[in-house]
């Protein structure tokens, strides 16, 4: 940070399930334009590897890292909501025409279609899949959108993401027995000793839930 209080450089971070390609770009260039000095990164993250990113690639500030706590003492993690989530599949999927319960025996039967957490330097979080199920492993939300949407398999996305496209018979909700994924807690965060203006201006537009931040939320 120079002495203006204003960093000269900041890296973004932001989860893959909140991420929003023209809400990034709008913040962008508002943010160039009011720190027009500062050099802007924004760095795409799947799941730990938001915290991974955060601890051991020099991110400023995190949105939509994982917990309502921070896993590194050097950070502070402010909880940002849940994210509900809905099992569906493509609407021309073989389990839609099966005449058996829809439990977990049935879907056992199919791959779950799951994002490749991006995390390098620790753990990564394990995705939801039943005991036996097959995997189909893909890089982002939107690779595997359209691999249910293709029939492929599968799998649990942010309800307000799957009742998007389940409305325009996209996709289709499956209502399994005894199947179910509990919330995803998500939260902002920032290193525990940053005093930098743009980290400051960004934690006020969350917190005032600005409309330049508002797409990020939208999964919430």
């Amino acid at each position: 940070i120079i002495k203006t209080g204003i960093e000269s450089s900041f890296t973004l971070v932001v989860n893959n399930l909140l991420y929003d390609d023209a809400a990034a770009a709008r913040l962008l260039a508002h943010l160039s334009d009011k720190f027009h000095s500062a050099a802007f990164k924004v760095q795409k993250s799947v799941f730990m590897g938001v915290w991974d990113y955060m601890i051991h690639d020099g991110g400023s500030f995190a949105i939509g890292a994982p917990s309502f706590h921070s896993i590194d003492e050097s950070f502070v993690a402010t909880p940002l909501g849940l994210v509900e989530w809905t099992l569906v599949c493509g609407p021309n999927h073989p389990i839609l025409r099966s005449k058996k319960t829809v439990d977990e025996e049935a879907l056992r039967d199919y791959p779950a279609v799951n994002i490749q957490d991006s995390s390098i330097h620790s753990d990564g979080r394990p995705a939801w899949r039943l005991m036996g199920q097959e995997e189909i492993l893909v890089p982002n939300l939107e690779t595997k959108i359209l691999c249910h949407r293709a029939g492929l398999g599968i799998g649990f996305l942010p309800r307000p993401i799957a009742a998007e496209r389940i409305e325009r018979g996209e996709l289709c909700e499956l209502h399994a027995k005894d199947v179910a994924r509990q919330p995803s807690p998500m939260s902002y965060v920032r290193p525990k000793k940053d005093t930098g203006l743009i980290g400051n201006y960004l934690e006020l537009l969350i917190e005032q839930r600005h409309e330049l931040i508002q797409p990020f939320l939208s999964p919430l």
